[in-house]
């Protein structure tokens, strides 16, 4: 499903993303729109810029 669904949290929540990538072909990344990346900004969602893009077949988390 692109785009994907929303994900709705409170302030102070922890959540945890699993990514896997069942797209035929392609290789895909994440990033996080409005999302301050505190300690993470390296996960900003550029393939081959600030991370490895997630392989057909694999999961990120």
């Amino acid at each position: 499903m692109i785009p994907g669904p929303s994900i709705q949290v409170c302030q102070g929540d922890k959540v945890v993303i699993d990514v896997e990538n069942h797209i035929e072909g392609m290789e895909v990344s994440l990033h996080w729109h409005g999302i301050w990346q505190r300690g993470s900004q390296y996960y900003d969602g550029v393939p081959f810029v600030t991370q490895c893009p997630i392989q057909e077949g694999s999961t990120f988390r």
